[in-house]
């Protein structure tokens, strides 16, 4: 088929379907449990979905009657097609791009007009406005950001493209949150423009929701070939209530484009690489190499997959092939009351100091990506522990400026087959990755098994207080705005 949707292996991160990372925080999961807990589930849904209808055009600042809901934006996709298409009709698209658009078409006996991109991705509006004279194509499909590309059609060139266009010009606004530019407030003069949007790559994947905003004339006229209750009451309500959250997608979003400006230094600096400009929230790269050789290579180095859950009750699931580590990622989750999914695909045979560090790496890394901007965290934290005779100290300030001071002279030793220096090791990785400076004491102690889980709790409660939302912080907790 051209378009595979298939469950990852279980030792690897999900990336394929560019999804949102971000799992729901526990105090959105409990609205959203309340809210499902009113579906009933004995009635067929509302086959209008008029509250969630509701919500999405107060969000978008348009009527009602503007839009169009569907089973996500595939459905759309072929009910736009059904309305306008016909025998031998012509649906254009620029190419490489979304496949569902030829897939869909060629399904109804349409024909699909492919029309290359330029040698880095980039519009080729000549040809695309050639190809719509020559060919008379009732729709015209524009990913923008494109997917697989990450590239755009500027404003413009949209605008162009729409007096050049015999039939309806769909914008496909998918990616559209990471990209910060809309075609919204071109509906009110241009009644051929219909844009395409989605929840599902800002976090709300799982219910399937797409919809269609356009002319209210051409949605009546989509409406009567929609099928009923083609959205799900449970998705319905979960919508509803998770889009009053607009605050949490927002932060994510944000997040994401500061991972992606981060990866795409970190790939312009590799060589051999050539990156494309992406406004998606992935990107797009060419190596010298095939890309199976690359994806192979990279699985053969090992890697730390991690989820991690600020907002959790203590669950953890954690593998790094060192139980002495296992135990103390254990004690540092359950005292800072994380959630943590933890699974290193490594190689032990040398020695364990690359897996102490990649985990320790991974785990500050998910630490930052965690914590968002960092409105309203405490920030500042410490924490004493005792452990029978031996008593930690950790000191923790969350702010962006990496720092590490380690007073531990007495910790040498092997606590098993586990080298207690390397609990510096992990430590210092942490903390420069998570972006924190932090200080860690033993004040005193004998026993090595004993400084070592202590000094691991105590960064649990000293995390827990400083990642913590305090009420009375509005914004960042900095002087300048940021950390």
């Amino acid at each position: 088929t051209a378009y595979r949707a298939e469950e990852p292996r279980p030792d690897l991160v999900k990336l394929n379907a560019n999804e949102s990372p971000f799992p729901l925080p526990e105090r959105l999961r409990q609205d959203l449990l309340h809210s499902l807990e009113q579906v009933e589930v004995n009635r067929y849904p509302d086959p209008k979905a008029d509250r969630l209808r509701s919500v999405l055009a107060t969000e978008h600042g348009v009527g009602p009657g503007q839009l169009v809901l569907g089973n996500g934006s595939d459905e759309l996709i072929q009910v736009l097609l059904l309305a306008i298409g016909g025998p031998g009709a012509t649906v254009l698209a620029p190419v490489p791009t979304f496949s569902m658009y030829e897939l869909i078409a060629k399904s109804q006996g349409l024909h699909f007009e492919g029309v290359p991109l330029g040698s880095r991705f980039e519009p080729d509006l000549p040809a695309m406005i050639e190809a719509m004279e020559r060919t008379g194509p009732k729709v015209v499909f524009l990913a923008t950001p494109n997917n697989p590309t990450g590239g755009i059609f500027s404003e413009a060139e949209i605008l162009k493209i729409l007096v050049a266009a015999p039939g309806l010009v769909v914008v496909d606004e998918a990616y559209g949150p990471y990209a910060g530019r809309t075609m919204l407030p071109h509906l009110v003069d241009q009644e051929r423009l219909v844009i395409l949007s989605s929840l599902s790559k800002i976090g709300l994947a799982g219910l399937r929701i797409g919809y269609i905003m356009t002319h209210p004339t051409l949605a009546a006229e989509l409406e009567k070939v929609r099928l009923p209750f083609n959205v799900n009451a449970f998705s319905q309500a979960a919508a509803a209530v998770l889009l009053a959250h607009r605050e949490w997608i927002d932060a994510n979003v944000r997040e994401v484009l500061r991972e992606r400006a981060r990866v795409e230094r970190r790939l312009v600096g590799l060589a051999g690489v050539e990156v494309f400009p992406s406004e998606a929230n992935f990107i797009l790269f060419r190596t010298r190499l095939p890309g199976a050789h690359v994806f192979e290579g990279l699985l053969a180095e090992g890697d730390v997959a991690v989820e991690l859950n600020l907002d959790g009750a203590g669950r953890h699931e954690v593998h790094t092939q060192i139980p002495f580590l296992d135990h103390m990622l254990a004690q540092l989750v359950k005292h800072g009351l994380f959630d943590l999914s933890l699974n290193a695909k490594v190689d032990l045979q040398v020695d364990l100091h690359h897996t102490v560090e990649d985990v320790g790496i991974a785990l500050g890394e998910a630490f930052a990506q965690a914590m968002g901007d960092k409105r309203g965290i405490r920030r500042f934290a410490s924490a004493l522990v005792p452990l029978d005779e031996a008593l930690a100290q950790v000191v923790i300030d969350i702010s962006g400026r990496p720092y590490f001071v380690y007073q531990a002279p007495k910790l040498t030793g092997w606590i098993g087959d586990f080298d207690v220096t390397l609990v510096k090791e992990f430590m210092r990785a942490f903390a420069m990755n998570m972006k924190v400076n932090l200080h860690i004491s033993i004040l005193y102690g004998e026993n090595l098994h004993h400084c070592v889980e202590a000094i691991f709790k105590a960064l649990a409660r000293a995390l827990d207080q400083a990642t913590g939302i305090d009420p009375r912080i509005a914004e960042v907790p900095s002087t300048k705005g940021s950390l």
